[in-house]
């Protein structure tokens, strides 16, 4: 067992990294083969040269994915402590103690999704499958400190949270792509 709890605490942010680093690569290189069969890619070729165009995109794409999964954190966490202030029988905070080991998940599934950087789909299927993996061994190694009913209760809470989350994000995107397709003069 680690004596010193907090020897861990850098792997959310490794993970978050990692992440953002598959993400950036994958698409700064999607990008690329999208300028080059647009024709923009000879014309951005007399500001940088090949090497630099690919650093500057993969910098800024990994920076972006950078907050955007710092923000996801944060609303994780929160939504995390907000199950747990209605749903836990724990006042004391070893709930939340409890989940956190299970960072390691969130840190294995980072490192593979930067060995499979090549597709998006596969980093995709794998930050789902780590987010998954996570919530069942928080749920599991946190039912002790829940009734029955309130176990359930806390289950279809982040179930229910993150699905209005994704429902209302891809409704925007949705309505946005739709909004600038008939923007266009064609």
């Amino acid at each position: 067992m680690i004596k010193n709890k907090y020897i861990t605490s850098y792997f959310p942010l490794l993970s978050i990294v990692l992440f953002s680093m598959s993400l950036g690569i994958c698409i700064s290189f999607w990008l690329i083969g999208l300028f080059r069969s647009l024709g923009v890619y000879e014309g951005l070729m007399t500001f940088f040269s090949a090497r630099e165009l690919t650093l500057t995109l993969f910098l800024l794409l990994s920076f972006l994915f950078f907050m955007l999964f710092a923000a996801l954190k944060l609303i994780s966490d929160t939504l995390m402590g907000l199950s747990l202030l209605f749903f836990s029988t724990d006042l004391k905070g070893e709930g939340v103690d409890r989940a956190s080991r299970g960072v390691i998940l969130f840190v294995i599934g980072s490192f593979i999704s930067i060995i499979v950087s090549h597709s998006l789909l596969f980093i995709v299927i794998t930050f789902l499958a780590t987010a998954c993996t996570y919530f069942v061994y928080a749920v599991y190694r946190m039912h002790e400190m829940f009734k029955p009913a309130a176990l359930i209760g806390f289950i279809f809470f982040h179930v229910f949270s993150w699905s209005i989350f994704t429902l209302v994000i891809a409704y925007f995107s949705f309505k946005f792509y739709h909004s600038m397709l008939n923007s266009l003069p064609v």
